[in-house]
């Protein structure tokens, strides 16, 4: 059995990805982001492949730092984007 490639990074990939990384709640390494990117795009990179690209590099370092200014309290489960803001929705309610 073969591993297939995953398709190229292009900017709609690398858009849904500083997605995940934008509403990423509790610890983050790259071992976590690339399994939360395969849950959700059914594509497996590496963490070349993705520190490889300027936009996601960015992106993970800010979320890093952020991440690690909250209480811990404030740092939960992982979610996605829209999960998040559904969340929040119904906190608000």
């Amino acid at each position: 059995m073969s591993n297939r490639r995953s398709k190229n990074l292009g900017s709609v990939e690398i858009d849904c990805i500083v997605g995940v990384l934008d509403g990423w709640k509790g610890p983050l390494s790259w071992g976590l982001l690339i399994e939360a990117i395969e849950l959700r795009t059914c594509s497996r990179y590496t963490r070349q492949a993705l520190s490889g690209h300027e936009r996601i590099s960015q992106a993970f370092r800010h979320r890093k730092q952020v991440l690690s200014e909250l209480p811990e309290e404030k740092c939960g489960k992982v979610l996605s984007p829209e999960l998040q803001a559904l969340q929040e929705r119904l906190a608000r309610r």
